[in-house]
C-alpha cells in the first residue's frame, strides 16, 4: 500500500484513490493520472455520500436507487398503517418524515433533471390515503391535500443550493463557475 502525505498532514491511500472524468462521450484517454508515480485507476462511476455519479453526468441510476430505497420505507409505513388507524394529517407527517427524505436525498445536485419517477410513490400514497382511484387526476389529489409534486420540490432545492453557491464568492464552486477555463 502506498500512502501519500499531503501538505496538511493527511495520509492518502493511493490504492483506494480513483478518478472519474466527466464527459458526454467516451474519449480516448492518452494519459494517466499519477501520485508518487503510482497510476490512479479511472472509473466510469463512483459513489460519494450515497450518490452515484456517472461519467456522462446522467443521474438516472441515482434517482432509481433512491426510489428503490424509498419504496422499502413506503411499504413498511403501509404495513404500520394497516395495523393502526391514524388521521390523514398524521399519515402525511409520517410519510414526510420517513419516505420523502430518502426520495429527495441529494436533490440539490440531481434535482434539476426531469425525474418523473419521484412522483410515482408520492402520488400512489396520496391517492391511497384519500381513498380515491389511481385514475383520479393528479392535480386534484395534490390540491385536495395542499401538496406539490416532489419534482417541484427537487427543483426548488437545487435552485436554493445554486443561489447559496452564487452568494459565497470565496467558495471553490463559485470560483470554478466564474472561471470556466479551469473546468
Amino acid at each position: 500500500m502506498i500512502t501519500l502525505t499531503c501538505k496538511w498532514g493527511l495520509k492518502i491511500n493511493v490504492k483506494k484513490t480513483k478518478i472519474c472524468i466527466f464527459e458526454k462521450k467516451r474519449s480516448r484517454r492518452l494519459f494517466n493520472w499519477k501520485i508518487n508515480n503510482e497510476i490512479i485507476e479511472t472509473v466510469d462511476e463512483f459513489g460519494y455520500l450515497g450518490i452515484k455519479f456517472h461519467h456522462t453526468g446522467n443521474m438516472a441510476n441515482t434517482v432509481k436507487a433512491l426510489n428503490d430505497q424509498a419504496l422499502k420505507a413506503y411499504n413498511q409505513l403501509l404495513h404500520v398503517f394497516s395495523r393502526i388507524s391514524e388521521a390523514v394529517k398524521t399519515k402525511l407527517a409520517l410519510y414526510d418524515s420517513l419516505v420523502v427524505p430518502i426520495i429527495l436525498y441529494g436533490s440539490e445536485v440531481w434535482g434539476i433533471y426531469s425525474t418523473p419517477e419521484n412522483n410515482k410513490i408520492h402520488l400512489r400514497f396520496c391517492k391511497l390515503i384519500l381513498g380515491v382511484k389511481q385514475q383520479t387526476p393528479n392535480a386534484a389529489v395534490f390540491g385536495e391535500l395542499g401538496r406539490f409534486p416532489l419534482a417541484v420540490i427537487c427543483k426548488q432545492q437545487a435552485l436554493h443550493y445554486w443561489i447559496k453557491i452564487m452568494n459565497k464568492q470565496d467558495s471553490l464552486m463559485y470560483r470554478m463557475f466564474k472561471n470556466k477555463d479551469c473546468i
